[in-house]
């Protein structure tokens, strides 16, 4: 199927294509707001497919009786996470009577740019959020053949853990439990992760229910003088428009579990076709988002 732009499709308007063109769409992309860089960091990387791996240590030392030899131990290769680089690529052929025989339009220009750039915009931002949207099922497994969060992640120097919350609305009960659940976690060989809460990124559907748990000096859930003792915890609220279950909820410690690839970053640029002497219009990209630890990062489906 055919997305020329002809003089045709465009019977009413048209335009002289230009260096305005890439003018006005990088000036679309600058401005168009980047939620994806709350969600994880962004690394450059000249590798089609990036692996990362955490050694597990021992757990705490031993009594050294006098005179006797002291108890040896080893290190193990942790679990190897993989983020493999994907490329995306939109084109806007233009037809060579579309720019022989247009009018300027100025406001044809900025939507051609602005859309152009917008779907690269959305990519990075799907591509982030997805590690979260199919972390629950659906999405890429790590080494231990898990999802992203799971009940049932493994060790490799033995045991289990879990970076799964019970999938419950947003509340301060729920929030109150998480975060005990949270500060109970161990690590190998049963040493207390000692994590810290950092962020909660929230759906829309929680865009009310998060503010009044973090901000409120009483108890938000009764008209009690009970202080709410949310307010110890430095929580920074993250709202993401692209979860695809607007009830689901992440929160992230001090140990970042998630990071986006970028192998290329967004190029702007054109050609001409010579059989048809049509003009493409080009956006590319290669980025991959993915988890690199699990430990560190908790979610839930909310309801």
């Amino acid at each position: 199927m055919s997305f020329i732009m002809t003089t045709a499709v465009f019977p009413d308007i048209s335009l002289t294509i230009t260096k305005n063109i890439k003018v006005q769409t990088i000036a679309a992309f600058k401005m168009w707001q980047n939620e994806y860089k709350k969600l994880m960091p962004k690394k450059s990387t000249d590798l089609k497919k990036e692996q990362m791996m955490h050694y597990e240590g021992p757990g705490t030392a031993p009594i050294k009786e006098e005179a006797d030899a002291s108890s040896q131990t080893r290190l193990y290769e942790g679990n190897i996470e993989t983020i493999n680089q994907q490329t995306y690529s939109w084109e806007m052929p233009v037809s060579w009577e579309q720019r022989k025989f247009a009018y300027k339009n100025y406001g044809f220009i900025n939507q051609l740019g602005m859309y152009l750039s917008r779907s690269q915009k959305l990519r990075y931002e799907y591509a982030c959020a997805n590690v979260h949207n199919l972390g629950f099922s659906g999405g890429p497994t790590g080494y231990d053949s898990q999802q992203y969060y799971s009940a049932s992640h493994t060790w490799r120097s033995g045991g289990t853990y879990s970076n799964l919350l019970s999938a419950v609305a947003l509340s301060k009960d729920a929030l109150e439990s998480h975060l005990i659940a949270i500060a109970g976690k161990t690590q190998e060989f049963s040493i207390p992760t000692a994590l810290r809460p950092s962020q909660i990124s929230i759906g829309i559907n929680n865009i009310f229910v998060l503010p009044e748990l973090l901000k409120s000096s009483l108890d938000p859930e009764t008209d009690s003088n009970a202080y709410n003792a949310l307010k110890e915890y430095p929580l920074k609220k993250n709202l993401s428009h692209y979860f695809s279950d607007n009830t689901s909820y992440i929160i992230d410690t001090d140990v970042n579990t998630r990071v986006l690839y970028e192998a290329q970053g967004v190029k702007f640029d054109s050609y001409v076709d010579n059989p048809t002497i049509n003009l493409i219009e080009r956006a590319m990209s290669s980025i991959g988002a993915g988890f690199i630890r699990q430990m560190g990062s908790f979610g839930s489906q909310g309801n």
